[in-house]
């Protein structure tokens, strides 16, 4: 359920070629507005090496889930010119200015396929950031690349996330386990383990923990990549202990993202809050 298969019409409007049941979507971000009468959905869409990703907006009333291309917004990377962000198309965030205004920020640098101003009784205000990507080009001769909100949205969840939301997302667990609460002895912390990553909760989701190569970082790094690829996209780590490389959210200590290295390829990656 990590991958959806986008079943849409051929529309040369929203991109060159033709989109077909081969390309699959990945949810980046998923925002109910303030009345919950409807929700925006920002989505990349993968149709192949031969066409690369691009990034989506849809607007969508309440229980209405994304089926087809964007119905708003619709950019690509313009041939590489606008860095990758979330999922591997142009960075693209939303968030509701009011019930009935709606917030687009993305790279300046993506191409515009498709941007509509306003979509039934709501009005879309866009904000073009030349800067918001710079994050994603890092040098590998870079000591360290700095972390940011983004960097921790896994298949469309963030840390608070409740298990509604990941049902939703990834449907039911392959099992449950519960291991005790360090701090409460009296509690129990549930992980819901899938085959390619395991969510660890307290009372909300707590952390990520990716076990296979489904499953890519926000900056598209895999279990079974290399270390020099994880050099090249991240920097030099916050942090090093034996196996294991970590980068560390400037805003918060304990919020980090940790990569288990062993033969020089990634075999783990921790994305949360851990319990010190």
């Amino acid at each position: 359920m990590v991958e959806l298969p986008l079943r849409a019409a051929c529309t040369t409007i929203l991109l060159a070629s033709c989109i077909s049941s081969d390309c699959g979507n990945q949810i980046l971000q998923d925002v109910a507005s303030p009345d919950g009468r409807r929700h925006a959905v920002v989505f990349n869409v993968d149709c192949g090496a031969t066409t690369g990703f691009s990034t989506r907006v849809s607007l969508l009333t309440k229980g209405r889930t994304v089926d087809n291309g964007g119905n708003v917004f619709v950019v690509d990377s313009d041939h590489g010119n606008a860095p990758a962000g979330p999922g591997g198309g142009p960075s693209v965030t939303v968030r509701w200015l009011d019930k009935r205004t709606l917030e687009v920020r993305y790279d300046g640098r993506a191409r515009i396929f498709a941007r509509e101003i306003r979509h039934d009784d709501t009005d879309i205000r866009y904000v073009a950031d030349t800067t918001s990507s710079t994050r994603d080009t890092v040098s590998p001769h870079s000591p360290t690349a700095r972390l940011d909100s983004t960097d921790f949205i896994v298949v469309g969840l963030t840390q608070g996330s409740d298990s509604a939301a990941v049902f939703a997302r990834l449907g039911q667990p392959d099992s449950v386990s519960l291991e005790d609460n360090p701090y409460d002895p009296g509690m129990k912390l549930p992980t819901w383990h899938y085959r390619a990553m395991n969510v660890n909760f307290i009372a909300e989701v707590q952390s990520f923990e990716i076990i296979g190569p489904a499953i890519p970082t926000a900056r598209g790094v895999r279990v079974g990549d290399t270390l020099e690829r994880l050099k090249a996209v991240y920097g030099e780590p916050s942090n090093r202990y034996d196996d294991d490389w970590s980068y560390t959210d400037p805003k918060q200590d304990l919020h980090q993202i940790t990569f288990t290295v062993r033969s020089g390829r990634i075999v783990k990656v921790f994305i949360g809050t851990g319990l010190d």
